[in-house]
């Protein structure tokens, strides 16, 4: 944050208030790393949601902003699919930005993602069940083909049938491997994440009285159950799911169908051989056999 209060400082148009403003806005954003809102950045700063917003109201000259850049500096943009267009590509090539857009799913795209051999895919260890892969493509209108970064996984119908979900994004990044691109894109929505983890996941989409205090204590259980399933995720199991859903867990490993049978006065978990995730399972078991605390 020292370029960027170097440069309010430079700025002889803005007021102190502001400028003390902008700089606290901009940390709150780095440190957020999600939907930036009024009440989300309140909750990590001090000002309050109403002085957010009358300085938000407050005129700012951002072309002056971004002349005043320090030449050299490294510039990247990565933004969900509400700023895929050819004016922004167009922009971050003018002004030397890298970027990378999440890219709407039009037909002909994702033909084109559908279509790729399966020779072209790679491990994407960072996600469960997912693999990475890019293709040359030109949207409509667009004046050259650009390198699409396609990440698919294994999701799983109400039905029980299994299909590939699809994740594409356009990039002007031609150094970095596929799988670093995309691992890096995606880490631009961690926050919305984990609140949409908290509700879906652990129940917590609606409180369940109109008491203050016992929703108080039903959210703080649905705090802790989620703190217990993040340390159980790096203590018990592979790495490939540490960034895992609590649905993935208990689909993978807790709602295991087996047969419990007594033999020799001790007690057995008899499962299928045809059990998909068995090396996950054991994995889990010996780090669970091993695990010291104190």
């Amino acid at each position: 944050m020292t370029i960027v209060t170097a440069i309010l400082q430079q700025m002889p148009a803005l007021r102190q208030p502001q400028r003390k403003f902008l700089a606290v806005l901009f940390a709150t954003i780095l440190a957020l790393r999600g939907r930036v809102t009024g009440r989300n950045l309140s909750r990590y700063c001090d000002y309050s949601e109403r002085t957010m917003a009358r300085q938000f109201r407050a005129a700012f000259d951002w072309p002056d902003f971004h002349q005043r850049v320090p030449a050299g500096a490294t510039l990247k943009l990565r933004a969900d699919s509400g700023f895929y267009s050819k004016a922004v590509v167009q922009w971050c090539e003018q002004e030397g930005s890298t970027f990378t857009l999440t890219a709407d799913q039009t037909q002909p795209l994702l033909q084109a993602m559908t279509a790729l051999p399966e020779r072209c895919w790679r491990p994407l260890p960072e996600y469960d069940l997912a693999e990475v892969a890019e293709l040359r493509y030109q949207p409509t209108g667009w004046e050259r083909p650009y390198r699409y970064v396609v990440k698919r996984e294994v999701a799983e119908r109400k039905s029980g049938e299994l299909y590939w979900k699809y994740h594409a994004l356009v990039t002007n990044d031609d150094i970095q491997p596929a799988a670093a691109v995309m691992v890096w894109h995606l880490r631009h929505a961690d926050m919305e994440n984990a609140i949409k983890e908290h509700k879906s996941g652990f129940g917590l989409e609606k409180l369940p009285t109109q008491k203050f205090h016992a929703n108080w204590a039903y959210l703080l259980m649905g705090q802790i159950a989620f703190n217990l399933v993040a340390w159980f995720k790096r203590l018990v199991l592979p790495p490939t799911y540490h960034r895992t859903t609590i649905q993935t867990i208990r689909h993978h490993l807790l709602n295991l169908a087996g047969k419990i049978v007594h033999s020799a006065r001790r007690c057995f978990l008899v499962i299928s051989d045809h059990y998909r995730y068995q090396s996950v399972w054991r994995f889990a078991m010996e780090r669970l056999a091993h695990l010291q605390f104190g």
